[in-house]
């Protein structure tokens, strides 16, 4: 698994892939209309599988501002001073992932660009660097 760059901002799209279906334990939540799912996994799994689509600066594209460096390494010192998780989760959008209510499995498919990190770049980055 390849590690965010090391330079002051990173712009680029980070492609995630999966190479076969990820199943994840996890617990059904309906908002309004929409259902979302609340699971636990490694960072080095969602950064692997998610793709990330940054800002271009003076452009029109990507959603996510780009990756700060200092940012992601103030993270880690936060980490690495209190040695304990930080709080807060990384949300990420699966269009194509599939719900088993009878065993509480989150079935996520092979391919390229199956999910996005929506929120939390920055700390995915940090936990990485750890």
């Amino acid at each position: 698994m390849k590690r965010p760059k090391r330079e002051n901002q990173t712009t680029t799209k980070h492609e995630g892939v999966v190479k076969k279906p990820l199943k994840f334990a996890s617990l059904e939540i309906q908002q309004g209309a929409t259902k979302l799912y609340l699971f636990a996994t490694k960072a080095s799994t969602l950064y692997g599988s998610f793709s990330i689509n940054r800002r271009v600066v003076e452009k029109d594209e990507g959603y996510q501002r780009t990756l700060s460096i200092s940012r992601v390494e103030a993270i880690t010192r936060y980490i690495a001073d209190k040695k304990k998780p930080i709080p807060g989760a990384i949300i990420v959008c699966i269009d194509t992932a599939s719900f088993n209510k009878k065993d509480g499995q989150l079935t996520v498919p092979a391919g390229t660009d199956v999910g996005w990190v929506i929120d939390g770049q920055h700390r995915l980055a940090a936990i990485l660097f750890t």
